[in-house]
């Protein structure tokens, strides 16, 4: 017999051993035997379900701080700064940063600034 139970019995087992029900079990005795537990158990509810239940649907995730694609461009042509042109430019306009206070050229290369670690 496998670790996992005996399929032919309708059970599984975890490889501990934790008894997880059978395969047939309606959604009511699944609820009723694992409500008011610490068992992180929830039931997949049908569209038809969320719809009748008035579901608040959450709206799509929408990224409308992301950088995207430049308009017409396909996104694979990959377009880089010449070396030592630009670069203070992007971390100020991209992340915020400023020339002393967050980073420092040495040599005309830019390095993060050291904190001082108390």
């Amino acid at each position: 017999m496998s670790p996992c139970g005996d399929p032919a019995d309708g059970r599984h087992r975890a490889p501990s051993g934790i008894h997880l029900g059978h395969l047939n079990a309606t959604r009511a005795l699944f609820k009723s035997q694992n409500d008011g537990t610490d068992a992180c158990c929830t039931p997949v509810l049908e569209h038809h379900e969320l719809e009748a239940s008035n579901y608040e649907q959450c709206p799509a995730v929408t990224l409308s701080e992301t950088p995207s694609v430049t308009p017409g461009a396909d996104g694979w042509e990959v377009r880089t700064l010449p070396n030592g042109q630009g670069g203070e430019s992007v971390l100020q306009d991209w992340a915020g940063w400023r020339k002393g206070k967050d980073f420092i050229v040495v040599n005309g290369g830019i390095c993060s600034k050291e904190a001082a670690k108390i």
